[in-house]
């Protein structure tokens, strides 16, 4: 099924230290590597103005921050290629190498217009030249051959650029941050051919980038933060939970790291409250440990000790781990020093047993509650009178564990264009949303998901409000359709033997596709009625239950965000499946960036039953 995967959204903010599957969608996290990479600057208040155009001046510099050639380049060459670039201008010596590298051009007219804004199509060519490949290597004709190298080499992840139209500084730090984790044309992934170190999971570790001359963890356990940081705090550049902020907010048991040369300071309040059940390897060397269902790693040797065998911790204790940069265990607390709430939707009761110690074992009845912020928790109850489905909110208030369910709030509105407020109220900047159904699939969705749409009532399960009386969590009734999964019914047989008129014997075979993966469903005493095409599918406890036909449309244009049929605009599913299918009724999946409407017959296929739905979930293409 779509989605039903723990994120831990808070943990992946800035120092999580991988590209997560070739880019990341989370904007302070990839701000934040880009700068420390020295691609993009900030400026004297830190921000990197993300909404402004980048001229082809600064794209030149931000190129040779990005290759080889950075801490090289020395200003002040007296020599200038263009007759619009003097040798005093502040970039004339990147413009030199960029050409001289043959990256970037200039115009026929002998002018480089560094002031121009560069284009999608021109900062693609650029990158594509800068890994290796140049027009010789590309199938196609400029600019379509270069995009759909472009898309083919995912650069363009978290992003959707427009030809002929100008990037933006947001854009363009997302392309350089999808660089890093691209392979050249020798197969090799770029940043490594920097220097850059690769994680287990073969991805560039940012982490060890960021981390360069820093100094913590620190817990302000009563400490004030000016008595840590070395340095004014007034003229630091402060970041909150990864975000940039203007001032030092901070609370008891928020955890600090600073960096001394650059005056950067990072404050951390990310506490997870739960049950600790195991350790690992054991309680004598312990390096990790699970609390609530999930692992963490123990990061210092004050959280290991705590744990250890001659610890104050043990098996079946609540307790509060307060949590570094990378997810990482700095302490462990009692539970009952901080109070703590989650929400979320029921997605399984069980039974869950653990060692007290060597002799004794425990076991408790326990919900799985998949909560706002993308995680899968485990809570202990008394009994299994919650099902799932239910939502619920789990607090934490000196130590002690109370879960209730909460019902539909009295809220609607329309959600702004720009995704920032729900009717009356604003959405507070971190604010977790869930979609979630009744058999309890959920997915977590950015705000943005949501931008135009008017929601009732019943459409809202439950929000909360911060102190600011902004919507920090939201859990939705089923809206965006993204929980379920998208397919073709390849072979339909409904049957309908009638023994009598009042019991009617059923069978059903469907055949099916999902994301390029083939079954078969049989049924008995049910028929969904549908025919041969594509379909949503509904599940129920991990097996389909439901499949719905989707609507056809005629693709007449297409692009990385929309589809027009017949002047009317569709926007395309961010997991958008594409399948080209042969004479032989065969369907093969195949990639986005693989098909153009030049080339092909594209039929979008989409669902109307959604307040947030009507996206193109799937395509079909016939060659021409």
């Amino acid at each position: 099924m779509r989605k039903i995967t723990s994120i831990i959204m808070c943990l992946c903010l800035l120092f999580v230290g991988i590209i997560p599957t070739y880019g990341a969608t989370d904007t302070s996290a990839v701000e934040n590597a880009v700068a420390a990479l020295e691609i993009m600057t900030g400026d004297e208040n830190g921000s990197l103005n993300l909404t402004n155009n980048v001229t082809r001046a600064e794209f030149a510099k931000m190129l040779i921050s990005a290759s080889s050639y950075k801490g090289l380049i020395q200003s002040g060459s007296g020599s200038s290629s263009f007759k619009d670039v003097k040798y005093t201008h502040w970039a004339a010596d990147y413009i030199k190498t960029v050409v001289d590298a043959k990256w970037m051009v200039g115009y026929v007219d002998g002018t480089f217009r560094p002031d121009s804004s560069i284009t999608f199509e021109e900062a693609a060519s650029a990158i594509l030249k800068l890994l290796g490949y140049d027009s010789s290597t590309l199938i196609g004709s400029y600019p379509n051959a270069q995009i759909s190298k472009f898309n083919t080499l995912k650069l363009g992840v978290g992003i959707s650029p427009v030809q002929g139209r100008a990037l933006t500084r947001n854009e363009t730090m997302y392309i350089f941050y999808n660089l890093m984790g691209a392979k050249n044309s020798n197969g090799e992934v770029y940043g490594t051919t920097l220097g850059y170190t690769m994680n287990s999971t073969g991805e560039i570790n940012y982490g060890e980038i960021l981390k360069t001359n820093m100094e913590g963890p620190y817990v302000l356990n009563g400490t004030a933060l000016a008595s840590i940081i070395p340095f004014d705090i007034s003229q630091a550049t402060i970041y909150n939970n990864g975000n940039l902020t203007s001032s030092a907010d901070y609370q008891l048991y928020d955890v600090v790291y600073y960096n001394a040369g650059s005056k950067d300071v990072w404050i951390y309040s990310n506490v997870v409250v739960g049950t600790y059940t195991s350790i690992a390897p054991n309680s004598i060397s312990p390096s990790s440990l699970i609390v609530g269902g999930n692992s963490y790693e123990l990061g210092t040797s004050i959280a290991k000790n705590k744990v250890s065998s001659i610890g104050e911790f043990i098996a079946g204790d609540t307790v509060a781990l307060l949590l570094g940069m990378s997810g990482e265990v700095v302490d462990i607390i009692s539970a009952a020093e901080i109070d703590s709430v989650y929400y979320g939707v029921v997605t399984n009761v069980g039974l869950l047993t653990y060692d007290v110690n060597s002799s004794n074992s425990n076991a408790d009845y326990t919900l799985s509650v998949a909560c706002t912020d993308g995680v899968v928790r485990q809570f202990s109850v008394n009994s299994t009178s919650y099902k799932i489905g239910n939502i619920v909110s789990a607090s934490y208030i000196n130590g002690d564990l109370t879960i209730k369910s909460v019902g539909s709030d009295d809220i609607s509105g329309k959600v702004s264009s720009d995704g920032t407020s729900l009717g009356d109220y604003k959405l507070s900047d971190d604010v977790e949303i869930i979609d979630v159904s009744d058999e309890g699939q959920w997915t977590t969705i950015y705000p943005s998901r949501l931008s135009g749409v008017n929601l009732d009532s019943d459409e809202i399960h439950h929000y909360a409000l911060n102190s600011d009386k902004e919507i920090s969590h939201l859990i939705l009734d089923d809206v965006t359709g993204d929980i379920y999964d998208y397919g073709i019914a390849t072979n339909v047989e409904e049957t309908k033997y009638t023994f009598s008129e009042d019991s009617p014997r059923l069978s059903g075979v469907y055949e099916y596709i999902i994301n390029g993966s083939s079954g078969t469903l049989n049924t008995s005493n049910i028929l969904y009625n549908i025919s041969e095409g594509p379909s949503i599918f509904y599940y129920n406890e991990n097996k389909i239950s439901g499949i719905k036909n989707l609507k056809e449309v005629t693709i007449d244009e297409l692009s990385y965000v929309y589809a027009i049929s017949d002047n009317q605009k569709y926007e395309i599913d961010d997991n958008i499946q594409v399948y080209i299918e042969s004479k032989s009724d065969n369907y093969n999946l195949t990639q986005f960036s693989a098909v153009n409407i030049d080339e092909y017959t594209m039929t979008g296929y989409y669902e109307n039953i959604y307040p947030a739905g009507g996206q193109i979930r799937l395509i079909i293409a016939n060659k021409k």
